[in-house]
């Protein structure tokens, strides 16, 4: 037993060394840090900053938005580019010294912030430092997604006990940097918050972000009207002993296996086009919004082939844009859980200029205002108009007049609206939200075979897919995770790509194997029997509604559907399958 927790843990050590000093490629220079405090006022912040620094520390202070378009000023202990493991463990670290215990400043907590640079006075104080400043790196390529998986750990110390059993349940997630981005929120807001990692036989792995502990069930009730007034709604009172047993049984999986999850791909697929990647380059990124639905057209290759626009995306703002006019579009929703925003952006993108597109934005002039942005293309020049309370929209388009960009913000206010908008605009792409990247992951190279890219779509499993499967056991781990679809012309026809992002290697085995297991049951024949794909198990099914050649590598439960392809033999299928990413 000792010998396989000190193998576990120096696979972890080294992933961690190697991971220390990279900044991914095409990504702004990100990392996890220390936060030593969150304040409203910067001479309070340098203040920290500089107790800290005196006792031999090297801090800095990030000036950033907070979810009402207000300025803060966060502490956070500088040092080399790390992952969040790394900072974990330097958290435990501080909150031993000296410094920390004496002054009262226990309640560290980690959280990702852009890399500062180690010569700005305006962030660094101007106090000589026990250790030199790391230098980073400004851009190193990243080592292979397959080679750093993140790997699940046993929960912390839990706040909870038979002595303080309550405590307010604010959200749960299925993924946990989420989770943990979200409880950082909190803590910035001075809300005790806290991440238990809970399992269960059927929904499997799950991250609840509570808050507080208490004696009673009236103090919990009480704590829930003071998150209301910050903002924070739908939230519920829990009770320890409902889901002990369930933190339990979290630690016990973890300790027996390895439950790991693949970062993904940092780099674009290469069947995506050029014009396509400049198009889905122009989005926002904000850590506290995660898109929860995605679309990704090909205009040029849907032109050349036999399908058209409206069959993938629908409800465009087609009055303000000629689609005959665009190489490419792209659409996506975010959301703020915790506060209850949205946001919904379309971005158009052309090679020449957009034919009259000024006219086409003038009419959405009256009762607006006109402000620039600047995104990663440039200037957007934009119509602002905020008609109803708390919902703002924006028309804008850039200098060139070849890219188009249509916004719908709900639960904004104006100048939440444009503080999003300044402070969501920098070098890094989707590929920073894990579902975008893991998703490309995915996708096809195009070597091997004439395949062109036609579209993409993501969007969440709602409780309606087990519903309609009569909530047979594979069917519920599904709910609630990411569903992508892709679609190719290959060989002059349209094949389509489906599959589900599980999260962890643990659930997409166990699941698929139980679909197996339900299929084996029915007469096994040429249209319903096991197959093999590149070495893993796969099912093979064939009937009135189509082809469907599935499997599970790593994470992911993938479906090569030949619903397009009518009488589609199994080797078509597999043409597809074979040329996946996730067999690099």
């Amino acid at each position: 037993m000792k010998k396989w927790v000190y193998n576990k843990r120096m696979k972890r050590l080294l992933i961690s060394l190697s991971l220390s000093f990279i900044i991914l490629t095409g990504l702004s220079a990100k990392s996890w840090f220390v936060c030593a405090g969150s304040f409203s006022k910067q001479s309070l912040a340098q203040e920290r900053c500089k107790i800290l620094s005196d006792a031999g520390h090297t801090c800095f202070v990030e000036k950033t938005f907070n979810q009402d378009g207000d300025w803060i000023y966060r502490v956070f202990f500088y040092g080399p580019a790390m992952i969040r493991d790394d900072a974990r463990a330097r958290k435990d670290q501080l909150l031993k010294s000296k410094v920390v215990i004496e002054n009262g400043f226990t309640d560290l907590w980690i959280c990702e912030a852009d890399m500062p640079d180690i010569e700005d006075p305006e962030v660094f104080l101007a106090v000589e430092p026990a250790v030199e400043p790391v230098k980073v790196v400004d851009k190193v390529k990243a080592v292979t997604p397959e080679s750093v998986p993140i790997v699940l750990e046993a929960n912390e110390e839990v706040p909870l006990s038979e002595e303080n059993p309550y405590s307010v349940l604010v959200r749960s997630y299925r993924e946990e940097e989420k989770a943990e981005s979200d409880k950082e929120r909190l803590r910035e807001q001075d809300i005790n918050a806290y991440v238990l990692k809970k399992f269960d036989d059927k929904a499997f792995f799950k991250f609840d972000l509570h808050a507080g502990a208490f004696e009673t069930e009236e103090e919990a009730e009480d704590y829930i009207e003071e998150l209301e007034e910050k903002g924070i709604t739908g939230t519920e009172v829990s009770d320890y002993e409902d889901f002990a047993e369930d933190l339990a049984k979290y630690d016990e999986v973890v300790a027996k296996e390895e439950v790991t999850l693949n970062i993904g791909a940092y780099e674009m697929p290469e069947v995506i086009s050029e014009n396509v990647q400049k198009c889905i380059s122009q989005f926002p990124i904000n850590r506290d919004f995660q898109i929860v639905e995605a679309k990704i057209l090909d205009c040029v290759n849907l032109r050349n082939s036999t399908e058209s626009i409206s069959t993938f995306m629908t409800n465009l703002p087609d009055d303000v844009i000629d689609l005959n006019e665009v190489e490419s579009i792209s659409y996506a929703k975010y959301r703020d859980e915790l506060f209850n925003k949205e946001l919904t952006v379309y971005i158009f993108q052309s090679e020449d200029e957009i034919p009259g597109i000024e006219t086409v934005y003038d009419y959405k002039a009256e009762n607006s205002k006109k402000k620039d942005f600047q995104i990663n293309y440039g200037v957007l020049h934009s119509f602002v108009l905020n008609e109803y309370e708390n919902e703002v929209f924006l028309f804008g388009y850039t200098d060139d007049k070849k890219m188009a960009i249509v916004m719908s913000a709900e639960n904004f206010s104006e100048k939440a609206f444009d503080a999003f908008m300044k402070s969501s605009y920098s070098d890094s792409s989707l590929l920073l939200y894990p579902q975008i990247r893991r998703t490309f992951y995915v996708l096809p190279h195009k070597a091997g075979t004439e395949r062109n890219f036609l579209a993409y779509s993501l969007s969440k499993v709602n409780e309606s897919y087990a519903e309609e499967r009569g909530y047979v056991d594979w069917s519920i781990p599904i709910v609630g995770t990411w569903r992508a679809a892709s679609y190719f012309e290959q060989n002059e026809e349209t094949v389509s790509l489906a599959f589900f992002d599980l999260d962890y290697d643990y659930n997409a085995q166990k699941v698929h194997g139980m679909f197996m297991s339900e299929k084996s049951g029915n007469n096994i024949s040429d249209s319903n029997k096991p197959v093999d794909v590149n070495g893993e198990k796969g099912w093979y099914l064939s009937g009135w509604n189509g082809n469907e050649l599935s499997f599970a590598h790593s994470s992911y439960i993938i479906s090569v559907d030949g619903n397009y392809l009518g009488e589609a033999e199994l080797p078509e299928l597999y043409e597809l399958a074979e040329d996946l990413n996730i067999w690099k």
